[in-house]
């Protein structure tokens, strides 16, 4: 996400599921026209979204592969 989801208290917040819906097919998108070798996710939210696997809460040490993607 562009902007960052802020509570009514101005604490940041999960982004809702809305959100998420809006700024996927945008960053899809960007994505597309960009061809980027390389794409850093940062969140639990981030990594979901863009690599289609479950992040969970367990820790994943530094560098450790989890299907195609590699933890840093």
């Amino acid at each position: 996400m562009k902007e960052i989801p802020l509570s009514e208290d101005s604490k940041i917040r999960r982004p809702t599921d809305e959100e998420v819906l809006v700024w996927t097919a945008i960053l899809r998108g960007e994505i597309e026209s960009t061809v980027p070798a390389a794409i850093l996710a940062l969140g639990r939210t981030a990594a979901q979204t863009l690599c289609a696997f479950p992040v969970k809460e367990a820790f994943i040490p530094f560098g450790s592969k989890v299907g195609n993607i590699y933890t840093a």
